[in-house]
């Protein structure tokens, strides 16, 4: 987390005492600690997110029976994307001319890129929101929270088939959340499969909110107006009413079998971008505050 703290991304929860404290043997003894705490990190300091997590937010929609509106839902994708995106270039995407493009402060392919971080346990209760009436005035504040699972990887993997090692392949496969597993890291037999990124926006597009499992995949039909790249999972989205085939077809794309065959984060943002334009010129509305995070307290 102390490299993401670089980015000073507003869709990473930042660490406010960066570097962690390492316990020292003097700290160790002034906190009644024994040896084995030396040179360890036994608390991080982190910013206070105060509406909570999008599983908070999705509880809070679940028991008003309220959904949340497409502009919102192509906002919080957006925000997750962001957020990947620091994962990925330790930078967000430059905005020129309107159009999203690769950060010229990008670590990838420098002597010091350390490979994409990846979360490995990224769904609504790790995505901590907040109120930034500057930055978001209309939609919660997404910040991507909780790297306990998070590992940096090669950016080009060898390959996209389950490894010949049975231990290496359970390893992987069992990091994470059961229902938030990405679909090239899950056990058929075992697990149903999610998305990862994709996965929270499913979850809170769906009226009922309860999570769209696909345990096995399979082969959509035309996506984004083209025939589907092959198969997939979650095709269930596409049956969840009331919002936009745009939106789903977006979705669904991230949940291709084939890695090789989704779109890249440059793709993914470019799309959101251009389909919350679209929402805004066509005079969609955002939504109330008092729908979108818990009231506070009464206090006398």
């Amino acid at each position: 987390m102390s490299r993401l703290n670089l980015a000073q991304s507003d869709h990473v929860v930042k660490l406010l005492v960066d570097p962690a404290a390492i316990i020292t043997p003097a700290s160790a003894v002034v906190e009644g600690l024994d040896a084995a705490w030396v040179g360890m990190v036994r608390r991080l300091v982190m910013e206070y997110c105060p509406s909570g997590s999008l599983s908070d937010l999705r509880r809070l929609r679940m028991a008003r029976a309220v959904r949340l509106e497409e502009l919102t839902l192509w906002r919080i994708f957006e925000c997750l994307v962001d957020g990947c995106a620091v994962l990925e270039y330790r930078s967000e995407f430059d905005i020129i001319g309107g159009i999203a493009q690769i950060p010229a402060a990008t670590v990838a392919g420098t002597a010091t890129d350390p490979g994409v971080m990846v979360h490995f346990d990224l769904k609504p209760a790790n995505i901590m929101t907040m109120r930034d009436v500057a930055s978001h005035p209309d939609t919660p504040l997404c910040k991507i929270g909780d790297f306990g699972f998070a590992s940096n990887r090669g950016r080009i993997p060898p390959n996209a088939i389950p490894n010949a090692a049975w231990a290496t392949n359970q390893r992987l496969r069992d990091r994470g959340t059961d229902n938030y597993l990405a679909p090239s890291v899950v056990n058929m037999a075992r697990k149903p499969m999610s998305g990862a990124l994709v996965k929270s926006c499913m979850s809170l597009a769906c009226y009922d909110f309860h999570p769209v499992e696909a345990h096995i995949p399979f082969t959509p039909g035309p996506l984004s107006g083209t025939p589907a790249l092959g198969r997939a999972f979650g095709t269930e989205i596409q049956g969840v009413p009331n919002i936009s085939a745009t939106l789903k077809d977006a979705i669904q794309e991230c949940l291709y079998e084939v890695p090789a065959n989704r779109p890249t984060l440059l793709t993914l943002k470019r799309r959101i971008m251009a389909s919350i334009n679209a929402l805004v010129t066509a005079g969609a509305e955002p939504e109330g505050w008092q729908d979108l995070e818990h009231l506070e307290p009464l206090t006398e």
